[in-house]
């Protein structure tokens, strides 16, 4: 099921498409969310041990045969590299997937695929320095389900 929600800038708070107010809805585990807002802005999510900065590698449960949405990288910094991702060795050579999306349309901005020891593109090119600008979504695709394990962010304000 599909709930929207919008920010009321006046208020400060949350509210459903009745207008009732809807700040302390709960994403549970295997649940997402999709932000779509007008321009850039700074957003803290939950409470107390839920907001903070994290500087420590990311793990992700990629479930297989469906696409994985991994959301925005770091999307204070400035760019980053597809190789500075770290997922390479998380991932099974040439099985399974890693596709960009690109800020603000969400098109696909690429797929790449695993060699084991790199991501390669469609021309089997190594991908490694492949810019990512801030607030590029990664779908990960996995033909068995495994842990991603993330690099380390940058932390930047």
């Amino acid at each position: 099921a599909q709930s929207t929600y919008f920010f009321n800038a006046g208020s400060g708070l949350w509210v459903n498409s009745l207008g009732a107010e809807a700040s302390d809805v709960v994403v549970r585990p295997g649940q997402g969310f999709v932000i779509a807002a007008g321009s850039a802005f700074s957003l803290m999510l939950g409470s107390g041990e839920a907001c903070y900065v994290k500087d420590t590698s990311t793990r992700v449960r990629a479930f297989a045969n469906v696409p994985n949405v991994i959301g925005a990288l770091n999307p204070q910094a400035a760019t980053t590299t597809l190789g500075s991702l770290g997922v390479t060795s998380s991932m099974q050579a040439f099985n399974d997937s890693l596709g960009l999306l690109t800020p603000g349309t969400l098109a696909s901005g690429g797929t790449f695929l695993s060699n084991g020891t790199n991501l390669i593109d469609g021309l089997g090119q190594n991908a490694t320095n492949t810019s990512l600008p801030a607030g590029t979504g990664v779908v990960i695709n996995v033909n068995t389900a495994k842990t991603i394990h993330f690099a380390p962010p940058p932390v930047a304000p």
